[in-house]
């Protein structure tokens, strides 16, 4: 399977199922490649337009970001960062990890004059408990007018440290869950696609 050049220029092959098809994408399927040209020998690449927790590829595309190479000038369109916050919402320890670090680095870079957007956005994302009561303090008026969406926050508001741990611990287990459950149906397909593979 993996000696199928599928992207000519960089070398691609097919490494895992299911094949690159528009049935597959649309099921939320990510199709895998590895690449074989010089350059960007044995980098992997990963072929997905449907993102659990996430708004339609569409709608990603126009907020997406742009950076440029300047070195190379060239543009490069990557997700943005809110919705891969949002992308990162699953059974992975390590996808936690990073989503804990995308939400605090941006408090970081932005907190000198922060919109209202932002401030309600980094206390309906942020993993962070010492962050959360800092925002809360700070922007107590916009932290309960967030208690609706993000009841946590009320553990923020009140500084309780012990029990918004916990209510994180619980938030992030949900999302674990739906995300197991979002790819059991996807599995069974991907095991039966292996399958029938095999006895090809």
């Amino acid at each position: 399977m993996g000696s199928v050049p599928l992207m000519p220029v960089l070398k691609a092959g097919l490494i895992y199922v299911p094949p690159l098809e528009v049935n597959y994408l649309e099921r939320g399927h990510a199709c895998h490649f590895r690449c074989l040209a010089k350059d960007v020998k044995n980098l992997r690449v990963d072929v997905i337009s449907k993102l659990r927790g996430c708004e339609p590829f569409e709608k990603l595309w126009v907020r997406r970001n742009k950076i440029t190479l300047k070195k190379e000038r060239i543009v490069i369109d990557i997700i943005g960062l809110k919705d891969l916050v949002q992308s990162k919402k699953t059974q992975r320890d390590k996808d936690w990890l990073m989503l804990k670090r995308l939400v605090d680095d941006d408090i970081v870079l932005n907190k000198a004059h922060p919109s209202d957007a932002q401030v309600r956005w980094w206390l309906l994302e942020s993993r962070n408990p010492d962050s959360l009561i800092m925002l809360a303090a700070k922007y107590l008026k916009i932290a309960k007018e967030c208690l609706h969406d993000r009841p946590l926050l009320s553990r923020a508001v009140n500084s309780d440290i012990q029990k918004l741990n916990l209510k994180l611990h619980e938030e992030e287990a949900k999302e674990r869950q739906k995300d197991i459950e979002y790819w059991v149906p996807l599995r069974k397909e991907l095991e039966a696609l292996r399958h029938n593979f095999q006895e090809e």
